[in-house]
């Protein structure tokens, strides 16, 4: 009996003596900073790379109200390519009109023109995977436009990947003045997006309600939207124009910051260039 009391106190005193031991060790590596730490998202890498970025997009990507959205879209250029009106000036049938006061209705309370439901988001990968695959590369697609798109790749960074893209849009002179990329990353987010060429030589205008602006985006008019998937992923979407170009852009999986963060990118690589076709 005193052998096994023996024991059990023996034991006891090397589990305890290992516990102290092993805690010891972490404090130690804690204070000693030496645990790895976990690596940033690809697109935050990206975004970081150029220093001009801004980190803190509060002040460039942000909601505004009805009567804000009235007063930015009187300060757009009118030779950005796109028109801004009110729905009750349309000249649309009242039918429209009413099903698309509903939609700006549901914009304003629920978050999208659907109510949260996704309509368009990612609904073409498989069409986009074959047509970058028909057109034998991006660089082909490219061939078949009047313009040349910006590089999101590049803004994007190598952990995703081109799926998928196509040309299409007003054709004029051989080309075409749209083109549509979706991109995936190794851990699954993806992001789409299409960019037009709002060509003077085509004509090619764009007219927009007014109602539909919720957003600002580097003080030019833009439409946001957020959904949630199948999966409970959050889906962001924004639509906006600058400098000629109209952009309509659908993320899967990125944060509310990070999906912003792409679109200033995008929006400032476009207000800087002068895009000569």
């Amino acid at each position: 009996m005193t052998n096994f009391k023996t024991s059990r106190r023996f034991f006891f005193i090397v589990i305890l003596s290992t516990f102290i031991i092993v805690l010891t060790i972490l404090l130690w590596l804690k204070n000693h900073d030496t645990l790895p730490k976990p690596e940033p998202t690809a697109i935050k890498n990206s975004l970081n790379h150029d220093v001009k970025s801004p980190l803190n997009i509060s002040g460039y990507a942000f909601p505004i109200t009805i009567s804000e959205a009235k007063k930015l879209v009187q300060t757009e250029n009118p030779n950005n390519g796109a028109e801004y009106i009110n729905i009750d000036n349309s000249g649309l049938p009242i039918d429209e009109v009413n099903t698309l006061k509903r939609d700006f209705d549901n914009l304003r309370r629920l978050g999208s023109y659907s109510g949260g439901k996704m309509t368009h988001e990612f609904a073409q990968t498989t069409y986009f995977r074959w047509a970058l695959l028909k057109n034998r590369g991006l660089n082909n697609v490219l061939a078949k436009l009047n313009f040349m798109p910006i590089d999101i790749g590049a803004l994007l960074g190598d952990d995703f990947k081109l799926i998928g893209a196509d040309y299409s849009g007003a054709f004029n002179k051989g080309k075409f003045n749209s083109i549509f990329r979706s991109y995936k990353s190794r851990n699954g987010k993806k992001v789409e997006i299409n960019e037009m060429y709002l060509n003077p030589e085509n004509n090619v205008r764009l007219t927009i309600y007014s109602e539909s602006i919720n957003f600002n985006l580097l003080g030019h008019p833009a439409t946001f939207q957020q959904l949630t998937s199948a999966d409970d992923k959050n889906i962001f979407d924004l639509d906006f124009n600058v400098n000629k170009r109209a952009f309509s852009i659908s993320s899967e999986g990125l944060s509310y910051d990070e999906f912003l963060q792409l679109a200033v990118k995008i929006a400032k690589v476009a207000k800087k260039n002068s895009f000569k076709p």
